[in-house]
């Protein structure tokens, strides 16, 4: 079951629990969310019953680019980034907002980005870091960094005539 009908079948078994008569406080502490989650549940199943609690589809909000700069950016996608003039190794999704940017002269974030490059069939996949190059573990770290700052004294030596051990 995927966290979308999990949510809803969340939202609908705190409806039926609250149609038996339980308290708020009740429905929270068994299906584990907090009690304001709950009253909001409460309002919308009083405004609109049970359908108000299924997950609504999305606005589908369109991104307002045209056909030619869909197809521009996808052209400019199967080059490099430096011959679309964008200071980049690989295309990520910050230099491809950057790209955007320049195409459409509307701003673009990298968030945006991320959701624009699938739909031109461009899936960002992070570059596999060898282990070798990875970072010592933190006990590592601090030993290479501050053992040299760390300073010194010999082990004192019992002067003689002294008991060594009392």
């Amino acid at each position: 079951m995927s966290a979308r009908h999990f949510a809803e079948q969340l939202r609908l078994k705190a409806s039926t629990l609250h149609a038996q008569g339980r308290t708020v406080t009740q429905i929270a502490a068994e299906v584990g969310r907090s009690e304001r989650a709950v009253y909001g549940w409460v309002r919308k199943l009083k405004e609109g019953g049970a359908a108000a609690l299924k997950r609504q589809p999305g606005t589908g909000k369109s991104l307002g680019l045209t056909k030619a700069q869909w197809l521009r950016l996808g052209r400019d996608l199967e080059r490099k980034p430096a011959t679309a003039r964008v200071k980049a190794a690989q295309w990520n999704p910050s230099a491809f907002a950057v790209l955007v940017t320049k195409v459409t002269g509307k701003p673009c974030n990298r968030f945006l980005a991320r959701r624009m490059m699938p739909v031109l069939d461009y899936y960002y996949k992070k570059p596999e870091v060898d282990e070798a190059l990875k970072k010592p573990k933190r006990a590592g770290t601090w030993l290479k960094h501050e053992a040299s700052r760390i300073p010194l004294k010999p082990d004192p030596v019992p002067a003689q005539g002294q008991d060594s051990e009392r």
